[in-house]
C-alpha cells in the first residue's frame, strides 16, 4: 500500500509535467469503458499528429493510488484541478460518472474546461429513459449553448465527436 506522498510524487506530480493535460471521464460498466480507450486512443493521436506541445491524455484509472484518497470524489477533483481540459463519455444516467456530472455542474471551473460526448438515442423516449432531468436540462444545455456538447450514436460517430471536441479544446475553447 502507497501513501499519500508517494501517489503524489510517483503519480500526481509526473503528470502535471505535460504541457497540456486531458482527462477522459465516462463509466466503467459492461461494455463502456471501451469508448472511454477510444476517445483516449484518438485524442492521443490527434495531439501527436496536430501539436507541438506535450500532452497527457489519461483516464481517471490510470492514476493508481485509489485505496489512498479517502474517496473517489477526492480522486476526481484533484485530477480535475491539474487538467486543462476534461472530456465526458456520456451513454445513460448510471454509474459512478452521474456522481462527478453533478461535480462538473456546480463547479464553474470545471464546466468551462468540459467537453462532452453525448449518446443520442433514436427517439426522445429512448433518450429520455437513458438520461435523468438533472442531465438532459442542466449540464447537457449548458455544454450545448457552448457548443461544447457533441453527439454520437455509433463507434463512428463517437469518433467524429471526439474530433470535433478536440479541434474546440485546440482553438482554446
Amino acid at each position: 500500500m502507497i501513501n499519500v506522498r508517494t501517489a503524489i510524487s510517483q503519480h500526481l506530480l509526473p503528470l502535471m509535467d505535460n504541457e497540456y493535460k486531458i482527462f477522459v471521464l465516462g463509466s466503467y460498466g459492461d461494455g463502456e469503458k471501451q469508448y472511454l480507450e477510444t476517445v483516449q486512443e484518438i485524442l492521443r493521436d490527434e495531439y501527436r499528429n496536430r501539436c507541438s506541445s506535450r500532452a497527457r491524455v489519461f483516464l481517471m484509472d490510470d492514476v493508481p493510488g485509489d485505496d489512498i484518497w479517502i474517496n473517489l470524489g477526492i480522486k476526481f477533483r484533484l485530477l480535475a484541478d491539474i487538467s486543462d481540459s476534461i472530456v465526458g463519455v456520456a451513454e445513460n444516467d448510471q454509474g459512478g460518472f452521474m456522481f462527478e456530472q453533478g461535480i462538473i455542474a456546480t463547479h464553474e471551473d470545471y464546466v468551462r474546461k468540459t467537453h462532452l460526448l453525448k449518446r443520442q438515442y433514436a427517439s426522445k423516449k429512448e433518450e429520455h429513459s437513458h438520461y435523468s432531468a438533472m442531465q438532459a436540462s442542466g449540464l447537457f444545455d449548458e455544454l450545448r449553448a457552448d457548443n461544447r456538447l457533441f453527439e454520437w450514436s455509433d463507434t463512428q460517430g463517437l469518433a467524429a465527436s471526439t474530433i470535433a471536441a478536440f479541434e474546440r479544446i485546440e482553438k482554446g475553447d
